[in-house]
């Protein structure tokens, strides 16, 4: 391999050529990494990189795919006791999701011939909200001595690409990251540091279809926040809801952006078969802390007294037994909506305690009762 042929002489290389740029890309990397960090860092080299991590952060997990280099590595970082290292291959990096604070990959994109294979596994064991630091020299920038470019390839190196820095840019603004900062340290061959922002969409935990006689029970999304209006933004349907009277359909974005993140949020939409309206919403949701089902619904007022509580909540609670484990079935209705209390004696549920609620911008507060039923 040829980066194990010169894993001996690459510093000796860096310092005689491009020392100023060889010893400031670790410092500016540094600057973005503090004390709490654990940090993985990808084709570590010889640790020229590696050594100013180290100083700063809490962890670093040093890797490369070359021997030769992390044999170079740990001989310079042999005093620091944060560190370990391994052979990885930055295209199968055998570590679980979310993963790291940050995670660095100098002067190895320009090399590889699946780059962006290597990015989104890069991101993947990055935590949401963590740092991507990818320093890569561009050495089609204008300054750059191309001499030297043609001399490492005589030697064996095989660079896929050349960046300047607005390929550079371009390179990660077509892979879609909308949240990087460069920093361009410059020599006889620049290197840009691009510091990407970790913005990771969460895959929602979606509960299954579900059916009875007179209703399909299918999750919510964002399109459905005209039909919740009819309900939410009804005050005979809200009076009792934990959330105040809603004012437009926009109201309901921030609720439904949010749900479905955990697994045991079964919170369903009600589509009546007849007409294939959504009418209501509802379901079951986990508390782990105390392993009970809180159980609530709310539909538009022309659809009260049919039923369509007791039915929801049946199927809902027969495949919640079926799925998962819990401890209780836990119900709260205010006093003065015994059509609640009425839902929950068919469904078998008993009388628990006295309680009160309020709702979530403290306008009001109900005398109210908890019911429960085994789960």
């Amino acid at each position: 391999m040829f980066w194990d042929k010169i894993a001996g002489l690459y510093d000796l290389f860096e310092n005689i050529y491009n020392k100023s740029v060889f010893q400031e890309t670790g410092k500016t990397v540094a600057k973005y990494i503090s004390s709490s960090d654990e940090v993985l860092e990808c084709a570590c080299g010889t640790g020229a990189i590696s050594i100013y991590i180290a100083e700063v952060c809490k962890k670093l997990f040093a890797s490369d795919f070359s021997e030769g280099m992390l044999k170079q590595a740990k001989k310079k970082l042999r005093n620091f006791n944060n560190v370990e290292f391994d052979k990885v291959d930055i295209t199968a990096i055998d570590v679980a999701d979310n993963s790291y604070d940050v995670v660095v990959a100098g002067n190895v994109i320009h090399l590889l011939p699946e780059p962006h294979k290597a990015m989104k596994e890069l991101e993947r064991v990055c935590k949401n909200g963590g740092k991507l630091i990818i320093p890569t020299y561009i050495n089609g920038d204008a300054g750059t001595n191309k001499l030297a470019v043609k001399f490492l390839e005589k030697l064996g190196a095989n660079f896929k690409r050349q960046f300047d820095a607005k390929t550079y840019e371009k390179f990660f603004a077509d892979m879609g990251y909308e949240k990087v900062s460069y920093e361009i340290v410059r020599g006889r061959m620049s290197c840009d540091v691009a510091v990407i922002e970790v913005k990771k969409v969460m895959k929602k935990k979606l509960p299954p279809v579900l059916e009875t006689e007179r209703l399909i029970l299918r999750p919510l999304t964002m399109a459905d926040k005209n039909e919740i209006f009819k309900w939410t933004g009804d005050p005979r349907v809200a009076k009792f809801m934990l959330y105040p009277t809603y004012k437009s359909p926009d109201d309901a974005d921030f609720w439904l952006e949010n749900i479905y993140k955990n697994d045991g949020e079964l919170d369903y939409g009600f589509v009546w078969k007849e007409t294939g309206e959504l009418i209501g919403s509802g379901g079951l949701n986990y508390d782990e802390k105390s392993g009970n089902w809180k159980l609530g619904y709310n539909m538009r007022f022309d659809m009260w007294g049919k039923g369509i509580a007791t039915e929801v909540s049946r199927k809902v609670i027969e495949y919640a037994r079926e799925k998962y484990k819990g401890n209780k079935i836990i119900g709260c209705f205010a006093l003065e909506n015994p059509a609640s209390r009425h839902v929950m004696e068919k469904l078998g549920m008993k009388f628990l305690r006295e309680c009160e609620y309020s709702k979530f911008d403290g306008s009001e507060t109900f005398k109210a009762q908890d019911w429960e039923m085994d789960f």
